[in-house]
């Protein structure tokens, strides 16, 4: 609650009167708890540590459970716990006013505090290093100190639930909402490194009041689509039927053919814009660029309508909740589901559109568009600021101007130190997120919103002299050699082949050549997935009209592209740096933890919709894929209930 400072009052001879709550005081939290057990000297501890050493003291002034009297129930000074509450402190409860106390070169906010639904519960104090002449900052300080544990108190009794108790060993957390922003190209390593070189940037933050997930991997292949639907559906390819943003359909046919021909390229990028290489791509997708469906009478095939599950925006939307999304294709519409109803507010614009591959303070500015219309939705409004609009319950975005630095710079040792243009973009990055975060917090809004910090991919090499340039044109031509036609489509993007053959038969053949000591060298292949191999992972491919025949993991460091391409790295494939991204689960009613249990990013989607008290089962993929919410954040109490726990 922020108030104007012309409304605080001001004193300067402030009277305590300090009774000892003797005897039974203690028993007010259960004989086998101490007042340090209970939640409200959690949140206490948790604030000071944050905010020191600006903030001096801080105590919260209560009426415990079963009792008739206000008392100091937390404080940094704990000598102070169980002291009653002054007649003037309970003056400010009863007024609603809240006091500024200057004394010399200190000063002390005193002002009612209230639990996330404004209920008045009690009192906070705040003790600043404000001296006379800084008034408006001590009374801006000790607001946002005060807001802040606030955002943190789903109702008083809460405040007194202890860690010894077995009722009270989770704190419900009351989540409204869910941000989940994807950077692009960010590892599980560049989010250690930033933390440990800025502790206290927005990232350094968030980690402060969140659990950090070390293990993190995201989709095989490590591809922007199939990397954001495991994010939104909880599956993989296997379920989503979504190889790559470039793959092959044996079942549709190619567009403009009036599928007199089946099988065709499927492409998911800007070349399906009405009008490519545009910001706003001529307003969006030109239905003539589309695949077609032999079997719906010829029809385009739109991305929503290629996609086999549903998401977390199709589910949210059936909830009556609203859900918006911002990324850099219109053809991400995808993320709508079947449905095509998924996402009430989508903002698209098309990244080839800018100089962003070229440049990264173009990319910069591209992610600062996109910041804009996010900041925008915060505060009530459309992603245009034009219109009024609800504050959505699943909403976020995709960076880009990480990946961009990896790709055209890279980092500056094998270490992961990052190079100039990539340290500007992550600090630019940062920096863009803590507008974010100030933006819900001005509308009261951060203490009931989930973080989720990851990404769609990483990339590689991180070590710049393993990078190498494989010609995109061997592996056609050795297919090709062997059988003229035989190759329906070899897509080559990064650093990944996948393989789709016109004679499904000849597979074991094809990949035996691909093996030859000679061929293996010149492809840079590690492995070559086929058969059995790839079937362990991934659909069977003659029963899996979408799924290639033939994928080829490259040596780390090796890129399919043109030999003349300057890029230093690159995404799609199986190898660590590809695949271990940053995951980052954050609010202010969270402390600091560090989990290095593997995880997918699979499982950000049944986490969202639990966290919004939704079931995650309703994802079509979760329920085939079997995928669990993240490990740390849910507790069990006897049945299918989970609540969000405080650490």
């Amino acid at each position: 609650m922020v108030r104007n400072i012309a409304n605080m009052r001001t004193r300067f001879n402030l009277c305590f009167v300090l009774i000892a709550l003797g005897g039974g005081a203690a028993l007010l939290w259960g004989q086998a708890a101490s007042p340090k057990d209970i939640f409200a000297q959690k949140l206490i501890d948790k604030t000071l540590a944050k905010h020191h050493p600006e903030v001096t003291y801080l105590g919260l002034h209560l009426i415990p459970p079963s009792g008739s009297q206000s008392i100091i129930a937390a404080a940094t000074q704990r000598s102070k716990i169980g002291n009653k509450s002054s007649c003037s402190d309970l003056k400010i409860i009863q007024e609603g006013i809240p006091v500024l106390e200057m004394k010399g070169n200190s000063s002390s906010v005193l002002e009612p505090l209230h639990d996330d639904s404004g209920r008045t519960i009690g009192l906070a104090v705040i003790g600043l290093t404000f001296g006379v002449g800084q008034e408006s900052q001590a009374a801006r300080a000790g607001r946002e100190v005060v807001q802040e544990i606030e955002q943190q108190i789903p109702s008083k009794a809460a405040l007194f639930e202890t860690s010894g108790s077995d009722a009270a060993s989770s704190h419900v957390l009351h989540i409204q909402r869910v941000l989940l922003v994807s950077i692009d190209g960010f590892h599980a390593l560049d989010l250690a490194n930033f933390i440990k070189l800025k502790p206290n940037s927005t990232l350094g933050q968030l980690s402060r009041s969140g659990i950090t997930y070390t293990q993190t991997s995201t989709s095989k292949p490590s591809d922007s689509f199939p990397g954001l639907l495991s994010m939104v559906t909880g599956g993989s390819p296997l379920s989503t039927g979504v190889w790559y943003e470039g793959s092959y359909a044996r079942n549709l046919s190619p567009p403009g053919s009036h599928c007199q021909v089946v099988g065709t390229q499927v492409v998911w990028d800007g070349s399906i814009d009405k009008t490519p290489k545009t910001l706003d791509a001529g307003g969006g997708i030109d239905p003539a660029k589309l695949p077609l469906d032999p079997a719906k009478g010829c029809t385009p095939v739109y991305p929503h309508n290629y996609l086999r599950v549903n998401t977390i925006f199709d589910v949210v939307h059936s909830a009556g909740l609203g859900t918006a999304w911002i990324d850099k294709h219109p053809s991400y519409e995808m993320v709508n589901g079947p449905s095509d109803q998924g996402v009430d507010d989508l903002f698209t614009p098309e990244l080839a559109g800018t100089r962003a591959a070229k440049d990264v303070s173009a990319a910069e500015a591209y992610d600062d568009i996109k910041v804009s219309a996010l900041i925008n939705e915060i505060h009530g409004k459309d992603h245009t600021g034009a219109r009024a609009a609800r504050v959505p319950a699943v909403f976020g975005m995709t960076f880009q101007a990480v990946s961009q630095g990896e790709r055209l710079h890279g980092y500056s040792d094998a270490s992961g130190a990052p190079g100039a243009a990539l340290a500007d973009a992550i600090n630019h990055t940062d920096q863009s997120l803590g507008k974010v975060v100030s933006a819900l917090k001005a509308e009261g809004l951060l203490g009931s919103t989930l973080i989720i910090i990851t990404a769609k991919h990483g990339q590689s090499p991180i070590d710049r002299s393993k990078r190498k340039i494989i010609a995109d044109t061997i592996i056609p031509r050795l297919i090709n050699n062997m059988q003229k036609g035989l190759l329906a489509l070899a897509y080559q993007d990064g650093d990944l082949a996948s393989i789709w053959l016109t004679d499904e038969s000849q597979t074991a053949k094809v990949a035996a050549m691909l093996n030859e000591p000679a061929n293996q060298a010149e492809i840079g292949a590690e492995r070559i997935l086929f058969g059995e191999s790839l079937r362990l992972a991934y659909g069977d491919p003659v029963k899996d009209k979408r799924t290639p025949d033939i994928i080829i993991v490259p040596v780390l460091g090796d890129i399919y592209a043109d030999p003349g391409d300057k890029i230093v790295a690159a995404h799609g494939g199986f190898n660590t740096q590809d695949t271990n991204v940053a995951l980052l689960v954050s609010n202010p009613g969270m402390g600091p933890e560090v989990i290095k249990t593997p995880v997918q990013t699979t499982q950000i989607a049944p986490t969202i919709l639990a966290a919004l008290g939704l079931n995650p089962q309703d994802l079509q993929a979760v329920r085939k894929e079997k995928t669990s919410v993240l490990p740390g954040l849910f507790n069990r109490t006897g049945s299918a209930t989970e609540v969000l726990a405080v650490r």
